[in-house]
């Protein structure tokens, strides 16, 4: 069975995602995860371009800037709400202690320093803008409602994966937190990516 290059782009920016699963389920560093699957996306990413018309090339590279821009927009409001809920709500859950927990995953337990959460906060923009660009490709003409189902997709994995990993006690508030900035997300995501598509004229099977 054929598989089509927008499908296959897609699945290959969620690699990161991926990378994250593969060092909290199998424990392998997350260095080496995200190595091998930048190493992966390379190669798969290049095979399938080759193969890919002139057309399919230049609508892939449309909807990559896109999703880079509506990620990037995204990820913003996603910490920006989630930091807003909180003050104004008084909930004791703090999101963002995650920084330092993937910096560390990244350079090692004991890592110290101030570096620690740059990298951290470098993986996580990378996840955001990442998971947008997978969606861009994919869906992005679709507007904010399938912005928002994609987004609630995301945060069906984290809730699944993030509790047990982290030992998170407040759990009623980790999810509305949670919930509350993916919603946020995928309407960004969502908006600006059908915005922005829709100035470029574009032909094919992309929805």
């Amino acid at each position: 069975m054929k598989i089509s290059p927008n499908l296959l782009f897609s699945a290959l920016f969620l690699a990161s995602g991926a990378s994250l699963l593969v060092y909290v389920f199998a424990g392998i560093s997350l260095a080496a995860a995200l190595a091998l699957a930048a190493v992966f996306v390379t190669l798969a990413g290049v095979f399938t371009w080759r193969k890919s018309s002139l057309e399919k090339r230049e609508q892939i590279l449309i909807r990559i800037r896109v999703g880079l821009v509506a990620g990037f927009f995204g990820t913003v409001a996603y910490d920006s709400s989630r930091f807003l809920l909180i003050k104004i709500t008084g909930i004791h859950f703090w999101p963002f202690d995650i920084f330092n927990i993937f910096g560390r995953a990244i350079l090692g337990s004991s890592a110290q320093g101030f570096w620690v959460t740059p990298v951290g906060v470098g993986f996580h923009f990378l996840n955001g803008i990442t998971f947008a660009i997978s969606y861009t490709i994919l869906l992005g003409k679709r507007g904010a409602l399938y912005g928002v189902l994609w987004a609630l997709g995301l945060e069906t994995l984290m809730v699944a994966t993030y509790p047990r990993w982290l030992n998170i006690t407040f759990m009623n508030e980790f999810i509305s937190v949670s919930i509350f900035g993916h919603l946020v997300y995928g309407v960004v995501v969502g908006y600006l990516a059908r915005r922005l598509i829709l100035k470029y004229p574009e032909k094919g099977s992309f929805v």
